[in-house]
């Protein structure tokens, strides 16, 4: 069975371009190329003329002499050497598997600490989704432990651990703080059921006020089209609490609907609908394409902000947003950073972003009756903003470097203690010390003094948001 792992949410990133002269699967083939000489080789053939037509980096296909080997062996050996994410499979279904967020609603991070132990590991909760099962078990943001169904974490039980916490089973994590006099000791047991969990992508939001200047902060998790209203609802508030600065934290954001990223950026910028989204560069074979937000926010399946009236009456006027990243900040994600630039001052803070800077397409055989039954998903397209600004592979740098794992425990999302939201109030009031007003969902207390916190004295070991990092599709181009 072939498999996406994955979460449902951000699965797909559907970018739609209508392009002319959409090639079917006859009309592809390039007379040039060996002949097939039995069935396997005129699967590859098929591979390799699609390849040819489609594929960002087809310049060297010309020169393939041979249709030998497998199926998936053949295809992999026309992959550009950077290209992590092109794909072939022969299964008509995907199948995904579990992860921490998608079976119990928390994401982590496995630290090594010489405070703790010289062998010993630590597990960090990096956020718990609202009403999740993990929420439900009392897990928070910030807080530690030290053992999954009683088995220590260590470099020899680390693939064992994390295999667990991405599983079918209910989990029990052994807790551990740190005290006052710096000195760690156990807190007891948390129970964590399993119980499916999509998070809603408006995690938190709030406001920051200070001698009279109100900054809107917003936690926004992924682009999932369902949601839409949400995010409207969101600028709303935003409004009527009469937002002057804007902060949007999407550092754990993996992507989602590029018609979602579209109608969040008509929502941040003074654009016109028939204002340029994005550009989208091909190989020689086709004509470089243009998208208009108008023509992006169409293809949406949701009617919030369908009407680009409602997204220029929920605009909040300002002059520049900010954007808290960290390296798990992908795709759409991305896009939004990158295709904001021209009509609005960015500033960018925390760490470089993961680099997903393409789109592909999905190519299966039309025929009827069909003759291949394999499907592939090559990346067919470099994206680019209205000023012809791109080429990020190796992610968007950030204008101001912070760590939120810097300072431990971690600070709660939103809170003025955490060195990302910090390091963008001191621009916006030039202190970090400042109020804040709950719009929704309640900050914790007990994070939110800043007492306590240390400078991090070990490093990174896993972070359960890699898997989503590596497996976030890039946006799927349709329309050949």
């Amino acid at each position: 069975m072939f498999q996406f792992r994955g979460s449902v949410h951000w699965l797909l990133l559907i970018l739609v371009i209508v392009l002319a002269g959409g090639c079917s699967k006859e009309d592809v083939q390039d007379p040039s190329f060996p002949k097939p000489a039995d069935s396997l080789q005129a699967i590859n053939r098929w591979i390799l003329d699609s390849m040819y037509h489609y594929y960002y980096w087809n310049a060297d296909l010309k020169s393939v002499t041979s249709l030998e080997g497998k199926p998936e062996d053949f295809f992999h050996s026309l992959l550009y050497g950077q290209d992590k994410y092109s794909w072939i499979t022969n299964h008509s279904d995907v199948s995904i598997p579990g992860s921490s967020q998608q079976s119990f609603g928390f994401e982590y991070a496995i630290v090594s600490d010489p405070t703790f132990s010289s062998s010993a590991m630590l597990g960090v909760i990096l956020v718990a989704g609202k009403g999740s099962s993990a929420e439900r078990a009392g897990l928070q943001r910030g807080m530690y432990f030290d053992k999954v169904n009683g088995y220590a974490i260590n470099a020899g039980s680390l693939g064992a651990i994390t295999d667990r916490l991405s599983g079918n089973e209910t989990v029990e994590l052994s807790m551990v703080e740190m005290t006052g006099s710096q000195q760690w000791v156990t807190a007891g047991k948390k129970s964590v059921p399993r119980a499916y969990f999509e998070d809603r992508p408006v995690y938190r939001s709030l406001v920051f006020e200070h001698n009279g200047i109100k900054a809107g902060y917003l936690f926004y998790n992924n682009f999932t089209e369902a949601f839409d209203n949400d995010l409207l609802q969101a600028f709303r508030q935003f409004q009527e609490k009469g937002v002057t600065e804007l902060i949007i934290d999407i550092r754990y954001n993996t992507g989602g609907s590029v018609s979602t990223a579209t109608k969040f950026a008509a929502l941040v910028a003074p654009v016109k609908a028939n204002d340029v989204f994005g550009l989208y560069k091909g190989n020689a074979n086709y004509a470089n394409v243009t998208q208009s937000f108008e023509k992006s926010i169409a293809i949406s399946s949701s009617q919030a902000g369908r009407d680009f009236s409602s997204l220029v009456n929920n605009r909040l006027g300002i002059r520049r947003v900010f954007f808290l990243t960290s390296g798990y900040t992908i795709s759409a994600a991305e896009m939004l950073i990158n295709n904001l630039r021209p009509y609005i001052d960015v500033i960018h803070i925390g760490q470089p972003t993961a680099g997903k800077d393409m789109a592909a397409t999905y190519i299966r055989d039309k025929r009827n009756p069909k003759k291949i039954n394999w499907s592939m998903q090559p990346l067919v397209f470099k994206l680019f903003n209205a000023a012809g600004k791109g080429d990020y592979a190796q992610g968007l740098k950030p204008d101001i470097e912070a760590d939120e794992l810097s300072l431990q425990p971690l600070a709660d999302l939103g809170s003025k203690h955490d060195p990302l939201v910090a390091a963008a109030n001191k621009i916006i009031f030039g202190t970090a010390e400042i109020d804040v007003t709950e719009m929704q969902r309640s900050i914790r207390p007990g994070n939110e003094s800043g007492t306590g916190m240390f400078k991090r004295a070990g490093k990174l070991m896993y972070n359960s948001l890699d898997e989503r990092k590596r497996l976030a599709v890039p946006p799927v181009v349709t329309g050949f």
